[in-house]
């Protein structure tokens, strides 16, 4: 997934979510988590500080965007 600065916020959480959805079954093997952290390919969620990034570049999200991905990140399959 490559991200441009052009990006609007929409794009981004669909393309954070296209990836959740393209990967639930490989996902599991993949997840590693720390505490509240939670990686799956090059995406970072940690649900501590409330960030979400891509290869270390923080993605903006609202409060229910966070909380959608984060959610849909912490129940893979579901």
């Amino acid at each position: 997934m490559i991200l441009t600065f052009t990006d609007t916020e929409e794009t981004v959480v669909s393309a954070v979510l296209d990836v959740l959805r393209q990967n639930v079954t490989s996902i599991g093997p993949s997840l590693i988590r720390d505490e509240d952290k939670i990686v799956a390919q090059n995406l970072m969620i940690d649900g501590c500080g409330r960030t979400v990034s891509n290869r270390g570049k923080n993605i903006k999200c609202t409060y229910t965007e966070f909380e959608i991905i984060y959610l849909l990140a912490k129940n893979p399959g579901m």
